[in-house]
């Protein structure tokens, strides 16, 4: 918009001098027409008074010369005129002047002011590049003088924390892991990084108690019990240990040969009240390994969580408070724990477990059927567990 008004004033004062240029000549070429004709019609004008009248007097010279007089003025103001007019086309083209410098200047200001403009930009951008550039050198120099103070345990411990996340990640879907793999580990405040700050392979010992009931909890009365046991690492799996004491019900968990028989002492023959109650002592032997979790199912996203799976061969003894015969014999037992590592010394945990036992009491009879004396036991129970690890 500003260059189209420019050209519109330009050519309207184009325009103007143009015009004004044809006036001023138009005067010009009117006042010399009348100075060419003035004298000549006062030469006609003497010739033929001098050829028609008598000799001129006084007063026809005095008027001659006052015709001269007033053309000479006619001309002269022409010529002021021509002047005036050559002035203010000066006048103006001086104006256009003045504007087109004014505008030239103001351009080359605006030029200026962006190129300093440009110039701070860069300058500010140096000075924050180089700021930027001194302080990453002097976190790298104060990294490089923690890390010469830094232990060399310390050292593995950052290295760790910098990858947990990337290796739980991976540990996705990893379902068996070495004990050199598992580790304690601790959400940093600061960071948001999980610090792995005990390796669960310097585990070497384990004591663990719990106490359990039927998995029908309101069977409680009918069936409850505690263990105790020891555990030892042999780095691929865990050696384990076990004495167990139950209270249970005869008819929850005990079953007979289920036939016929003729002698009289035979456990089929041999029915008990619901309210019998035997005590089964076992020890065991067996072996254990230790899980991660899965993340897929740890849906309460709960850290340091580790499930143990063990398998025990044992050897029960059970007695019935009706009588003092004792049944004996072997058995398997199947445990599995989901455990929550509190610290680097405890574990709180559930245990779920499954017992099978085949007992037989001793002959009341030479040559006694041993399906007469034998008895089938089975139950599963689930309870708190609770381990110390040294």
């Amino acid at each position: 918009m500003i260059f189209l008004r420019k050209i519109l004033i330009f050519i309207f004062i184009y325009f103007a001098f143009c015009i004004g240029i044809s006036i001023s000549w138009a005067q010009a070429s009117e006042a010399d027409s009348a100075i060419d004709s003035a004298p000549e019609s006062a030469s006609e004008s003497s010739a033929d008074s001098s050829s028609a009248l008598p000799p001129a007097d006084s007063d026809s010279d005095k008027d001659s010369t006052k015709d001269l007089d007033k053309d000479d003025s006619v001309f002269k103001s022409a010529e002021k005129n021509d002047d005036a007019s050559m002035n203010n086309d000066k006048q103006e083209e001086g104006k256009i002047s003045n504007v087109n410098v004014d505008e030239e200047k103001n351009e080359d200001k605006i030029r200026d002011e962006s190129k300093n403009q440009n110039e701070d930009k860069n300058k500010s951008e140096k000075i924050s590049k180089k700021k930027n550039s001194d302080d990453n050198d002097d976190n790298k120099d104060k990294k490089a003088e923690i890390d010469k103070d830094t232990d060399k345990d310390d050292i593995d411990d950052i290295n760790v924390a910098e990858n947990i996340l990337e290796e739980k990640n991976d540990s996705k879907g990893k379902i068996f892991s070495l004990e050199d793999e598992l580790y304690i580990t601790d959400k940093n405040e600061y960071t948001g990084i999980y610090d792995r700050y005990y390796s669960l392979n310097k585990d070497s010992n384990r004591y663990s108690m719990s106490a359990s009931t039927d998995i029908d909890v309101l069977k409680f009365k009918k069936i409850y019990g505690g263990d105790f046991g020891y555990a030892r690492n042999l780095d691929v799996f865990w050696l384990e240990t076990l004495l167990s004491l139950d209270i249970v019900n005869f008819n929850e968990v005990t079953n007979t040969a289920s036939r016929s028989s003729i002698n009289p002492s035979a456990e089929e023959n041999n029915k008990r009240s619901s309210d019998i109650k035997q005590s089964i002592i076992s020890v065991g032997l067996g072996i254990s390994y230790r899980f991660m979790f899965p993340y897929q199912i740890n849906i309460f996203n709960v850290d340091n969580l580790f499930h143990t799976t063990t398998c025990y061969i044992n050897y029960s003894q059970v007695g019935e408070d009706r009588n003092s015969s004792k049944y004996l014999g072997p058995g398997l037992r199947a445990d599995y724990g989901i455990h929550k590592r509190v610290s680097s010394k405890m574990h709180l945990g559930l245990k779920f477990t499954y017992r099978f036992s085949e007992v037989i009491r001793k002959e009341k009879f030479q040559d006694e059927n041993n399906n007469d004396r034998r008895l089938f036991m089975s139950w599963g129970t689930f309870g708190f567990d609770l381990a110390y690890y040294f």
